[in-house]
């Protein structure tokens, strides 16, 4: 299609309803800020304890020519193939 984006991969929920996400950028922050690219809403997650868990900005991702990494940006833990991130920390993705 004239002016769409190839999507470069996807992003899968681990709970929850939020559905599958194309990825399409370059980057792609996601949290509950309605600023985000993708934004969780309430009905999104399984509980209102892990939506208070989720911060405005809570993770990014983003597309470089070495490969596809996750920032955290959350002081309440981001987890990355069953691993707690620290606030700041970046981890290439598989």
């Amino acid at each position: 299609m004239f002016g769409s984006r190839p999507v470069w991969g996807w992003l899968y929920p681990y709970q929850g309803s939020t559905k599958v996400k194309a990825l399409k950028s370059k980057s792609c922050l996601v949290g509950k800020d309605s600023s985000c690219d993708i934004v969780i809403g309430k009905q999104q997650v399984p509980s209102l304890d892990d939506y208070l868990n989720l911060n405005k900005q809570h993770f990014k991702i983003k597309r470089k020519d070495d490969g596809v990494f996750l920032e955290d940006l959350s002081r309440l833990h981001t987890i990355v193939n069953n691993r707690s991130l620290v606030f700041g920390e970046r981890v290439k993705l598989r």
